[in-house]
């Protein structure tokens, strides 16, 4: 017979504080870099809004890489959820918000930062 002692420490869950912070530790620096590049190139000093297209993002981000030799495609963005990047932002003191195409519409889903 084998007794409790016998196994490995028990593993605790982690939190969902937790989770989300693991989380954004595994979007790539390639991606913030992408985000905080697009964010300068659209700022001004009147501008509290700023507006970016998950084409744009994922274009730079995917040149960025590539200059890293870094081979990506555009499903690895979706697949490894490296755009669900909002709570950094927010963190950061943005307003983030995501917009995407619903049913029956065609346009690029793009993010609302606000200041």
């Amino acid at each position: 017979m084998i007794t409790r002692t016998e196994f490995a420490p028990l593993t605790e869950p982690i939190t969902p504080k937790q989770a989300r912070e693991r989380h954004s530790v595994t979007i790539p620096n390639e991606v913030i870099t992408a985000i905080n590049d697009l964010l300068v190139e659209n700022a001004s000093e009147s501008c509290t809004r700023i507006v970016i297209t998950q084409d744009e993002i994922i274009s730079r981000a995917t040149f960025l890489m590539a200059e890293h030799d870094k081979t990506v495609s555009r499903n690895d963005f979706f697949d490894r959820r490296w755009l669900d990047f909002e709570p950094i932002f927010r963190k950061a003191g943005w307003k983030v918000e995501y917009t995407r195409p619903g049913y029956n519409e065609s346009f690029t889903a793009y993010w609302t930062f606000e200041s």
